[in-house]
């Protein structure tokens, strides 16, 4: 009777050997998936939230760069998908479940790390002159575009950075 646990056990053991630990590319390719749909559903919330008004006044370059930046980051998705899918049943998963609840953390640090920019931003802009108005066309669009080279500039942005150039993966 003692024998069909011990039977199970060992099976449990040789299927759960036989998996293989993820090599470097499947777990970035873990880390960058929820980082690649975190981006992803904050340009698809600003694209939703935006008043038309306002919309309307963005120029072609902002609104033809936000649809760019949507398009590439559904398309890098779904490259990362492709890739770490079908390689998920012979991947030690643990590993991986761990990769992805690094990015989590990382995106709750970046949001953390963007206030501080933000606040930064905040008295850079309010001493911005004309020239700002001219280069941006809005204060908003100014600090806006502060807040996202502060935020990009840190070892966490740049870590973060690396989910948008895919050339590590193997196809």
């Amino acid at each position: 009777m003692r024998t069909l646990p011990i039977v199970i056990v060992l099976m449990l053991v040789s299927i759960a050997s036989a998996q293989q630990l993820p090599s470097q590319v499947d777990l970035k390719a873990a880390y960058c998936i929820p980082i690649v749909q975190h981006v992803i559903a904050g340009v698809t919330s600003v694209i939703n939230n935006t008043p038309p008004e306002v919309y309307s006044r963005l120029s072609s370059e902002t609104k033809e760069l936000t649809t760019k930046q949507l398009a590439d980051s559904d398309a890098n998705l779904r490259k990362l998908q492709f890739y770490l899918v079908p390689r998920l049943r012979y991947l030690d998963t643990f590993a991986l479940a761990a990769a992805s609840k690094s990015a989590e953390e990382d995106i709750v640090r970046q949001r953390e790390y963007v206030n501080t920019c933000e606040a930064k931003c905040q008295n850079e802009v309010r001493s911005c002159d004309a020239k700002c108005q001219n280069e941006f066309g809005s204060l908003r669009l100014a600090r806006m575009s502060c807040v996202m080279k502060c935020a990009s500039d840190s070892a966490l942005g740049t870590r973060m950075q690396a989910c948008h150039d895919l050339s590590w993966l193997p196809f």
